[in-house]
């Protein structure tokens, strides 16, 4: 666990400019939007708190950042007045039956027609429990789109080692350091 410590703090350092949690990028595309790449960001939604909508700023706002032009479904929601963020912390975020002005069916065709229209897709973490996001990446992988996955950092995975939900099925590691130490 320490060495995994140590590799975290390093690529930390290493990589301050850029948010240890998603993808870097070889090199990063031209700034002109008009030769910009654009990239649909598809993850999980339904179920998370505020329909996941931090995530999808933070991948957009990291993405632009690289240079792409980024296809929100969260700012396609708000340009459409839906904005998740002005929800109650409380409301049951796998109800979307409820939300007024919301077709299931208008949100597929306006994704689907905007992974059509976009050069790349992006996966956030955990999308391959997403029936709409493995659903996306299935129609970004048949029309052949460039697919970028963001993946978990060193620090990430070494917190979930030590101390996610392997710590409840195991227990606190700390007694066992001391009698092996």
């Amino acid at each position: 666990f320490l060495v995994c410590l140590f590799r975290c703090v390093v690529l930390s350092w290493a990589r301050r400019k850029l948010p240890t949690t998603l993808i870097t990028m070889s090199q990063p595309l031209p700034t002109d939007a008009a030769e910009r790449k654009s990239i649909y960001i598809a993850g999980p939604m339904r179920g998370k708190q505020y329909f996941n909508f931090p995530a999808f700023d933070k991948a957009s706002e990291f993405l632009q950042d690289m240079g792409w032009r980024t296809i929100s479904p969260a700012d396609i929601d708000r340009k459409n007045g839906f904005n998740a963020l002005d929800m109650p912390p409380d409301f049951d975020w796998n109800d979307v039956d409820s939300l007024p002005n919301f077709s299931i069916e208008e949100a597929f065709d306006r994704d689907m027609n905007a992974i059509k229209n976009s050069d790349a897709i992006y996966m956030l973490k955990g999308w391959q429990a997403s029936v709409g996001a493995t659903a996306e990446h299935a129609a970004a992988k048949w029309l052949r789109k460039e697919v970028l996955y963001q993946e978990e950092s060193i620090c990430e995975e070494a917190y979930r080692i030590q101390g996610g939900d392997r710590q409840q099925d195991y227990g606190d590691p700390t007694p066992n350091h001391r009698d092996i130490a």
